[in-house]
């Protein structure tokens, strides 16, 4: 039979191959049976769990729950050809995860492969960093979304604090080997986390300019200054502003090299448009306009190497978006920052 895939990262899923096996039909049997894969390791009294679960209600009532979730759970499980005793343990007394089950988990996975990494020695970076880079590929959404309890939120913030820990190491290894296209990718996912960290999108800018892409720094920085400003009711930190100058003079460089190279493409394509018409007026001057054949004599006579119209068109048009009136006072304040 296929191993089941019980995913807890994002919303409590179990699949077998790629199909979604599992419906729940109650919200108390679908929590419970996430506490215990969380707690996959300890066996929970049926009383910790009637109070954890049902602490308004006195012991008796308390425990008459648990009976009816840990029931329409097996009931769920059944549904899908799962027996209850492949994930759940119980007995009169206590109630845990199955840890002889084969199935696999998110959760556990993610841990066991930070827990790898963070034990190897320092020469083995490496491989560090495939583990780290397979653990963050396995954190697709924070641990059930869905939940709201406190049991729930405590290991969703200690689980996300893990995965930004994560990110945070990848982002300085990719930087510190001049990857920086993998960081500017882990960076943006810090910051799809927690937006208020300056010091990432100073990072992050960083790796854009690295990889000549001013526009982008720019737009980063502008993207930190609004998100100060509206969480936080404040300024950027004095080593953020700081960058303004060299992004928006780098971006001036890209501008002008771009429509350097725009007006030496011009120059060909006129240089190609004269010979073009004087071919044509050699055409007519010996009137082989009445030549069915004159057109294919013009193309025949057409230097070999084209002109690379759609190329020129790219860079104008780019010259023409860095030059809009939107950028026109950061350009006026880059360039009198530059030239003082």
């Amino acid at each position: 039979m296929t191993t089941l895939d019980i995913k807890l990262f994002g919303l409590l899923v179990i699949e077998r191959g790629d199909r979604q096996v599992v419906a729940f039909q109650g919200r108390r049997g679908k929590d419970l049976l996430s506490y215990l894969l969380l707690h996959r390791e300890t066996a929970h009294t049926r009383e910790q769990l009637a109070t954890l679960f049902w602490g308004h209600l006195d012991g008796h009532k308390a425990r008459h729950c648990l009976n009816t979730a840990l029931w329409r759970l097996h009931q769920d499980l059944a549904a899908a050809g799962i027996p209850a005793h492949a994930l759940v343990r119980a007995d009169a007394e206590t109630v845990g995860f199955n840890s002889a089950s084969a199935a696999r988990l998110d959760v556990a996975e993610f841990e066991a492969r930070c827990a790898w990494a963070d034990h190897l020695p320092p020469h083995q970076d490496e491989r560090r960093a495939m583990l780290y880079r397979q653990a963050a590929a396995l954190y697709r959404a924070d641990l059930l979304v869905d939940c709201y309890e406190d049991w729930c939120l405590l290991e969703r913030e200690r689980l996300n604090y893990l995965y930004l820990r994560v990110l945070g190491w990848l982002l300085t290894h990719h930087v510190g080997r001049g990857e920086h296209d993998a960081a500017i990718g882990y960076g943006q996912r810090i910051l799809a986390v927690d937006p208020l960290r300056e010091e990432v999108h100073r990072t992050v800018m960083g790796s854009y300019l690295a990889t000549r892409q001013p526009t982008a720094a720019l737009r980063q920085y502008r993207l930190c200054e609004r998100i100060v400003r509206e969480e936080l009711d404040t300024e950027l930190l004095p080593e953020t502003r700081a960058l303004l100058p060299l992004v928006i003079g780098a971006d001036l460089v890209a501008v002008l090299a771009a429509l350097t190279e725009a007006a030496a493409l011009v120059e060909r394509v006129g240089a190609h448009v004269r010979e073009a018409t004087t071919i044509l007026e050699r055409a007519i001057a010996r009137d082989a306009h009445d030549d069915p054949g004159v057109t294919l004599d013009i193309l025949a006579d057409w230097p070999p190497e084209s002109p690379p119209l759609d190329r020129v068109l790219l860079l104008l048009a780019d010259a023409s978006r860095a030059l809009a009136p939107s950028h026109a006072p950061e350009r006026e304040r880059g360039a009198a920052g530059i030239s003082a």
